[in-house]
């Protein structure tokens, strides 16, 4: 094996010109400009966050800064593809094949179309096109590192803190961003949406931040840091409960789950439990606690007023289950017609027009699922490879009862959390094919799969469960 020793190294730097080859020279210019991927990350990010208010209000010789920022991210993206294998993820891959897939799909049922759905399929082609690049520069701008996992999770946090500021406006004042002549605010007063047109939106995409915040506190951070994710996760679930989302409020209950799986694997409380008749009591009053605080949620008065969980739908504000569950039975009737390539995109609501069926009266009302746009519109042949990806990117978060590794186990509990969030985006909003940031979220979810594949464990870091039982056995104290 050969060692790189530093008299070979000061001789390399010796070395003429001349025989310094191509590819090395090529390697030096580029290797540099991989250190702005995770700041591209964060810049794609926002861009996308803020595409309404862009697209609303930013015109003409304005619109150039946005160009020359999205030319620079594509840039960086070119230069991090430089010796880079990414074909070797799996969840590289699968992401790809689900795209590519799709680009199939539409094209084989672009013709087979009733004219009337031109305008719809163009524009539903466009935004998806326009998300895939995007987000694919963005995987391809973490490179499956940890800089690029913590580019995701600083994109996050400023998502959160360029858009909470809108957010209490609108609490306080009632006034919003995302109103025009062609959008109403037809939601209940004082509800905040961000910059998006609907606050079911906005609280699907703070559910992304919340599960990233509260992973990120189990990693080895300072505790004064983890302090200050766990409050600012508070804060933003007060946002979401403001939304009256109650999916949205529902996937932060799951992923506050899922973070205590994680914290009983990040301090070796599994095998305490088995060993230490105290950590058994320990583990018995939290989970009293626990159940008494959700308990409260819903049985106390004045909690239970704004439960969103509780909260009946209003007319003109949140379309009722009921609703919803004849929109899922419609995407599915359109499916068995064209099982193996869909209807074909932006047909959903085509087809719901012209068969209009009973028990929706809003014939022009999105699928409100994204997986049954997606099964109905592209059939079994875009969604199988998205399953795929989705089943595949599961796996890894498994194993929270084995390794220790803060690292490990933070991003498992973040993998965990951000395939809750991009779900319930899926079922809640009124379309998540048109919302840009649901394909981040799933960005979001490669990344940490290419990083799962990559990433050694460092063995110091790591302890066994065993090691841990005896420890406890030894001491009496759990870890």
């Amino acid at each position: 094996m050969t060692v790189n020793s530093p008299a070979g190294s000061a001789e390399e730097e010796r070395r003429p010109p001349a025989t310094i080859g191509v590819r090395e020279r090529l390697h030096r210019i580029v290797s540099p400009v991989w250190s702005a991927g995770p700041a591209m990350i964060v810049v794609a990010g926002l861009l996308l966050t803020w595409i309404s208010q862009i697209s609303l209000r930013v015109k003409g010789i304005w619109l150039a800064p946005i160009g020359l920022l999205l030319v620079a991210v594509f840039v960086v993206t070119a230069a991090c593809l430089w010796r880079l294998p990414w074909w070797r993820s799996r969840s590289v891959l699968l992401w790809a094949a689900f795209w590519v897939t799709w680009a199939v799909g539409a094209a084989i049922t672009w013709n087979t179309q009733p004219g009337a759905t031109g305008k719809a399929a163009r524009g539903e082609i466009s935004l998806m096109a326009a998300s895939a690049a995007v987000t694919g520069a963005m995987i391809l701008l973490s490179r499956g590192t940890l800089a690029g996992q913590y580019g995701f999770r600083t994109l996050w946090v400023l998502v959160l803190a360029t858009t909470a500021p809108v957010a209490v406006m609108e609490i306080l004042y009632d006034e919003h961003i995302v109103v025009t002549r062609w959008i109403e605010w037809y939601f209940q007063p004082h509800i905040p949406a961000g910059t998006f047109s609907n606050p079911n939106n906005y609280a699907c995409v703070l559910v992304a931040v919340t599960g990233t915040l509260l992973a990120w506190s189990l990693d080895r951070v300072p505790r004064w840091v983890s302090v200050v994710f766990l409050t600012t996760a508070a804060a933003t679930t007060w946002l979401i409960w403001s939304t009256l989302s109650r999916g949205a409020v529902g996937a932060v209950a799951l992923q506050l789950s899922v973070v205590a799986v994680g914290v009983a694997a990040r301090r070796g409380w599994w095998a305490a439990v088995r060993r230490s008749r105290a950590a058994r009591w320990i583990a018995a009053g939290f989970s009293v606690v626990l159940g008494a605080m959700i308990a409260a949620a819903f049985l106390v008065p004045a909690l239970a007023a704004r439960n969103p969980l509780l909260r009946a739908p209003k007319a003109g504000e949140e379309e009722s289950d009921g609703l919803r569950i004849n929109l899922i039975r419609a995407g599915l009737r359109y499916w068995e017609s064209s099982p193996w390539f869909g209807t074909g995109p932006g047909t959903f609501e085509y087809r719901l027009g012209e068969e209009k069926p009973p028990g929706i009266e809003d014939l022009t009302i999105n699928a409100h699922n994204g997986f049954i746009e997606i099964l109905s519109q592209y059939g079994l042949f875009v969604t199988v490879p998205f399953a795929a990806l989705l089943v595949y990117s599961c796996r890894h978060t498994v194993g929270l009862r084995g390794p220790v590794d803060a690292g490990v186990i933070s991003r498992r509990v973040e993998l965990a959390c951000l395939l809750i969030a991009f779900t319930v985006t899926g079922v809640v909003v009124s379309s998540s094919l048109a919302l840009p940031m649901w394909f981040v979220m799933l960005a979001h979810v490669v990344v940490l799969g290419w990083r799962a594949e990559t990433e050694q464990p460092d063995e110091s870091q790591v302890v066994d469960d065993n090691d841990i039982s005896r420890q406890t056995e030894r001491t009496g104290i759990s870890g």
